[in-house]
């Protein structure tokens, strides 16, 4: 400095320098201050550049010179001097860090929280110890300091430099907002700081540096969009308007004006608003006279007046909420209280009673999605134990997309398709349409609970320096819980780690939000092997993978080893849970205990005891018991009305329910039960549909039977009927073969090449059993038609669709009366279906030696072999000690070798 003060002083000796300084004297009355006087040094000739000595300008190279009185060094001096100044920043007033400043990049419209984490310095004064938060003044003129306008808000700041306050302030910004923010010392923001100067200059003077700092910042952070509170509405509508206005209009326009149309026609033979046609004329005539009866007794009902009734064929067989833009017809909107809704939950709501003196079975209600005219998809079936006096209310949750539908049906259960034969059978007896069975009062819809957003959610932080948090390494440690997670219980390797690091910074430098640019890496932990596949190497050492130490053994040796902990509990979760283990599991695992017989045993019974285990009772009874099958066939609605989708669910339902309640009870449900009950678990529906009385509701429950009910254990459940059918007519041969394949451990050999069909008999007046009697004229089936047809032949009570019958009835009206006798190959003879199931479940160690072959095999993830056999046999006689408890099979076969080795 000594150098370029010197170079300075020499230039303004000479003549042409000495008149510009005369001249800047003129117009700057503070030349004379020695710091001004070598602020204007760029101006003279021959004085050196400040640059060469570090500084931007002679004014920087002037305000930095120690022998003048306007130097920042006193100043910067006494600001590294502070105390704790390494983990935060001193709020300055006048000159030095007089605000912190957050702009981050991205700030979408939203609300946000800013919050501060601020502490006052011990000596300094009450007066100055409060911070304002507002937008940065950005105008030269006032030195970049102070706000612009008013304050968003002040704050007094009560924290200590050991215990900071956090102060949360609530910050909207919209479209014109600013999108920076400033936190400063509580001081005038008039535009006009000379008093604060002048105080500053005094102060200076004495102590060198001017005011001594009395706000002190740890961090600021800036946190949002917030997902918005969303406005929750309520809309009822009765339904009385639209339903009325509906069969109204299509009576008064169809049929009443057409049947006038054609009596003038008739009577004149003029031309009748396009009606020119006799047969056209008689058409329209004798629709009136058909259906104008069944449309007269709606609109004449009392209780259309205050309601709707949901019909059979034409008139309001469907009642719909709509919610927002949706409207229940296209011939009467509804006034919505919003136009559109967002995504997200919401509940609908609709009151509901049954007709007093319609069939119990019509007493129930679908509810589905109407995504297109004419569709419907059906969501859930409700048993209706409500009355017109008293209806029942209904709530219903459902969650909107955005593409999904918003508008919903409520129609009797039952398969459309076959209502316009209904409906003539109906009008043939009684000159009318069915009675209507259900009335609704009223539709409601309340939403959204919940709303979802596409909004991402972010945080930018300031903090002081030194201490500035890397989103990187927030967005690492992310992706390394989420993989110790999905890889369960494994931690990633660091350099996969970096590379899904590497991938993100990729997409932030590309412009995508935190959570946008955090989704691909994700994804890429879904889709690697670690979570695909179940690892357990068959030959490792003890430090082949981190996280999962392995016992040594000799290279190429081939005996099996034992499982990891980890490995152990990975196996037992997906067994049980279909799902990755838990952290109970996890922890147990990494202290080398879950291999411990007995907590081992105890953790079988907590996974069987979750509720998760339903995983496993709808996987392995959907494996074990073919239940495919279920699925096969399209029922015909004309033969089976009642079994219709809703039905078929509920009878599904019932076996998962039935074998869930053996599994996990406390007292040890006993498989044979599976074979003979004297209790079903069943619904409303089912109840309905098997013609059990006292059971109401949609929730399943255990139902004590009648000694004389064909139902209890699989032989009497709807689901392993319908499976043995064609969705039209019974099928003896498919049902024989799976009792004797899945019940009596006695599989029959698969059908040889080109088997003739039975169904080339469909038309011949035979019943079944002289179907079949024909079929086994042939060589190459007696064989084994001999053994599967009986036990068909005693399940012939149950029709096609497993409801209880005593007559089988032919196309070509024909009937016979079922005969359900037979006898076994080789054994007992039955007179019934009763003695039959008496007989198959005196063989409970047959069933449970097929139950244990295909629980071993979806245990293993692998087809039950030869060199099983040993180990079914070890389950089976564990099992056998404990009754036959369902959970005992599980436990035995947890606790052997096979399942514990690789």
């Amino acid at each position: 400095m000594t150098v370029l003060t010197k170079g300075v002083d020499e230039a303004a000796k000479t003549p042409a320098n000495q008149a510009k300084i005369a001249e800047i004297r003129k117009t700057n009355r503070l030349i004379d201050h020695p710091v001004r006087f070598y602020s204007f040094a760029d101006r003279f000739e021959g004085t050196p550049d400040p640059q060469d000595f570090g500084f931007i300008d002679s004014n920087k190279a002037a305000s930095s010179n120690p022998e003048g009185d306007g130097s920042n060094l006193a100043y910067h001096k006494h600001y590294v001097a502070l105390p704790h100044r390494d983990r935060g920043a001193y709020l300055k007033l006048a000159h030095g860090t007089g605000r912190v400043i957050i702009s981050p990049k991205e700030l979408p419209p939203g609300n946000y929280t800013l919050r501060v984490a601020a502490a006052a310095v011990d000596d300094a004064p009450a007066s100055r110890r409060f911070i304002e938060v507002g937008h940065p003044q950005r105008q030269i003129a006032v030195r970049d300091l102070g706000l612009e306008g008013k304050p968003i808000s002040s704050h007094q700041v009560t924290g200590t430099i050991d215990n900071p306050q956090v102060i949360e302030i609530p910050i909207e910004v919209g479209t014109d907002t600013i999108k920076e923010f400033a936190i400063q010392e509580k001081q005038p923001n008039t535009g006009n700081l000379k008093a604060l100067w002048d105080a500053h200059n005094k102060l200076k003077s004495e102590n060198g540096y001017g005011h001594p700092p009395a706000i002190w910042i740890d961090w600021v952070e800036l946190e949002g969009p917030h997902p918005a509170k969303p406005t929750t509405w309520t809309q009822r509508r009765e339904v009385e308007e639209h339903a009325t206005a509906k069969v109204r209009g299509l009576y008064n326009s169809y049929f009443k004006r057409g049947y006038e149309k054609a009596k003038t026609f008739l009577e004149t033979g003029k031309t009748q608003d396009g009606m020119i046609d006799e047969n056209e004329a008689k058409f329209r005539i004798r629709a009136f006279e058909e259906n104008g009866p069944t449309f007269r007794r709606y609109l004449e009902d009392p209780l259309t007046q205050t309601g709707s009734y949901l019909t059979i064929h034409n008139l309001n067989t469907e009642e719909y909420i709509a919610l927002p833009p949706e409207h229940p017809s296209g011939s009467l909107e509804t006034k919505h209280v919003v136009e559109t809704l967002p995504p997200g939950d919401y509940n609908l709501r609709f009151r509901i009673g049954a007709v007093e003196g319609t069939p119990a079975e019509r007493h129930f209600v679908d509810l589905g999605g109407v995504p297109e005219k004419n569709q419907f998809n059906l969501l859930d079936t409700f048993q209706i134990t409500g009355t017109i006096d008293a209806p029942q209310t209904i709530e219903v949750p459902v969650t909107l997309t955005v593409d999904g539908p918003r508008k919903f049906a409520l129609r009797e259960k039952r398969d459309p398709k076959g209502d316009l034969k209904v409906y003539r059978a109906a009008r043939a007896e009684t000159g009318v349409g069915p009675e209507p069975a259900l009335w609704i009062d009223w539709v409601e819809w309340e939403g959204p609970i919940t709303a979802t957003t596409d909004d991402s959610t972010f945080t930018n932080w300031w903090v002081a320096p030194q201490v500035t948090p890397d989103e990187s390494q927030r967005a690492r440690e992310i992706f390394e819980n989420f993989a110790f997670t999905a890889y369960r219980g494994v931690a990633a390797e660091d350099d996969f780690l970096d590379r899904l690091a590497n991938i993100y910074e990729t997409r932030r430098t590309a412009g995508d939000s935190f959570n946008e640019a955090i989704e691909l890496p994700l994804a890429v932990i879904l889709s690697s092997p670690g979570f695909l596949y179940l690892n357990e190497p068959g030959d490792v050492s003890p430090t082949s993978r981190k996280g999962s130490p392995h016992p040594s053994q000799n290279p190429g040796e081939n005996s099996k080893r034992t499982l990891t902990d980890r490995e152990l509990a990975v196996r037992l979760a997906y067994f049980l849970w279909s799902a990755p283990p838990d952290q109970e599991l996890l922890d147990l695992a990494s202290r080398g205990e879950l291999s411990n017989p007995d907590i081992l045993r105890s953790q079988v019974d907590r996974l069987i005891a979750d509720s998760r285990s339903d995983e496993f009772v709808s996987g392995f009874l959907h494996q074990w018991l073919d239940m495919e099958r279920l699925d096969f066939f399209q029922f015909d609605t004309t033969l089976h009305r009642e079994f219709d989708e809703s039905t078929r669910s509920a009878a599904r339902q019932e076996v998962y329910h039935s074998f869930a309640h053996l599994l996990r009870d406390p007292e040890g449900g006993h498989l044979g039960k599976l074979l003979k009950s004297d209790t079903v678990f069943i619904n409303g529906l089912l109840a309905t549909y098997y013609g059990i009385d006292g059971v109401t509701g949609d929730e399943f429950q255990q139902v004590a039977l009648p000694a004389d009910s064909p139902r209890g254990g699989l032989l009497g459940m709807a689901a392993v009927h319908a499976m043995g059918s064609d969705g039209i007519e019974t099928s003896p041969v498919e049902r024989g073969a799976w009792v004797l394949r899945h019940l009596l451990n006695d599989p029959p050999p698969p059908a040889p090449p080109n088997v003739p069909q039975l169904s080339r008999l469909a038309e011949e007046p035979l019943n079944t059993r002289q179907k079949l009697a024909a079929h086994m004229e042939e060589a190459q089936c007696a064989s084994c038609h001999r053994k599967i047809d009986p036990i068909g032949f005693g399940l012939e009570n149950f029709d096609a669709a497993g409801k209880w019958r005593t007559e089988e009835h032919h196309s070509k009206k024909l009937t016979w009366e079922i005969d359900p006798s037979g006898a076994f190959h080789n054994g007992p003879e039955f007179a019934d279906y009763f003695e039959m199931r008496d007989l198959i479940a005196k063989r409970e160690p047959d069933f449970a030696r097929g139950f244990t072959e295909h629980l071993v095999g979806y245990a293993l993830g692998r087809p039950f072999g030869f060199t099983d056999i040993d180990l079914a046999e070890e389950i089976v006689t564990a099992a056998k000690a404990e009754d036959f408890a369902v959970s005992e099979f599980v436990q035995a076969l947890v606790a052997s070798g096979p399942f514990r080795k690789k």
